[in-house]
């Protein structure tokens, strides 16, 4: 079984719903997951998967200045319960990686995930196949 392991920095990023305008329907994301797929690109130099893999998605939530080092002691690597949904943070990363990692995200066949707060922002994709 072979694991890759890829660390994106900044707070995670959710998917945003398809907007509707003047020309139709628009993905409101499309540079931020242009980037977000340059920067796996980086780590991830092999032809996207095409065969049964298992994705561990953990997203790291920067605690904010504002709070007490008190606060930030209480709640560091603890759990995230706010928005943004897990969800939504799983499926910006899934339609972000697209013919990145894998060709397809049906490839994907099982997930696990977690948010969390910490000191930085970050999301650590996990594959496995």
């Amino acid at each position: 079984m072979m694991m890759k392991i890829i660390e994106i920095k900044g707070n995670p990023i959710p998917l945003q719903r398809a907007r509707s305008g003047k020309q139709g329907f628009y993905d409101p994301q499309m540079i931020a997951k242009r980037n977000f797929a340059y920067i796996v690109k980086e780590q991830f130099k092999k032809e996207p998967i095409e065969k049964a893999i298992s994705v561990t998605f953990e997203f790291y939530f920067a605690m904010p200045k504002s709070w007490s080092k008190k606060k930030k002691n209480e709640l560091r690597y603890k759990e995230h319960i706010q928005t943004p949904d897990l969800s939504n943070l799983i499926k910006f990363a899934e339609d972000a990686l697209l013919n990145v990692i894998w060709k397809d995200d049906c490839f994907i066949n099982e997930i696990w995930a977690n948010k969390t707060w910490e000191d930085e922002g970050k999301t650590i994709i996990k594959v496995f196949t």
